[in-house]
């Protein structure tokens, strides 16, 4: 008894270790998703100005997606940030 009870204990924990929250996995395949495109733009992209325009595009957003991502594995509910945009 105590076997099948170590056993299905040792079963139950190992099947949860891969849980994750739906928002962090959705969060973690944007961030993917945004990493992709933006080395494909990066690689692309003509001139060093137009590089560095593009690699900065993708880190100030790229930290906003982590902390989400890392707020949902941490149970925190994500604060909303206010994104200032100024015309052109």
């Amino acid at each position: 008894m105590k076997r099948l009870l170590l056993v299905g204990s040792l079963f139950a924990v190992l099947a949860c270790a891969g849980c994750a929250d739906r928002r962090a996995r959705e969060a973690s395949n944007l961030n993917l998703v945004k990493a992709k495109v933006a080395l494909k733009e990066f690689n692309a992209a003509p001139t060093p100005e137009a590089k560095n325009k593009i690699a900065k595009e993708y880190f100030d957003g790229g930290i906003r997606l982590l902390q989400v991502v890392d707020d949902y594995l941490w149970g925190r509910e994500p604060v909303e940030e206010k994104i200032n945009v100024k015309p052109d």
